[in-house]
């Protein structure tokens, strides 16, 4: 078996592997995708004779994926910010008249 990727998340390696699997590629993990702890990386192995099909399943995939979603998440305007910690203090202040006014 030869390594056909190498990830560090464990849904990706699964994902990944479904899609061999769903083309008829036997394939195998390196690593603790499974286990209490997983910890990466992990490797995606393959036959030899089925490594340059995988090559070009999973290279499909990446190209299939949307450009914009790789990118940070956009950043918070000033007002956003500012809405969400006046709903936060609001939230406190409401608490701590509910628990004193029973009190």
């Amino acid at each position: 078996m030869v390594s056909v990727a190498s990830v560090t998340d464990p849904f990706e390696a699964k994902l990944l592997a479904a899609r061999l699997g769903a083309e008829g590629i036997v394939w195998e993990f390196r690593g603790s995708v499974d286990g209490v702890y997983p910890l990466g990386p992990f490797e995606i192995l393959v036959e030899q004779d089925s490594l340059e099909t995988a090559r070009l399943l999973l290279d499909v995939e990446a190209e299939d994926d949307d450009p914009e979603d790789d990118g940070p998440p956009p950043h918070w305007s000033r007002s956003n910010r500012w809405f969400v910690v006046l709903v936060l203090v609001a939230a406190v202040l409401f608490v701590a008249v509910r628990m004193f006014s029973f009190g």
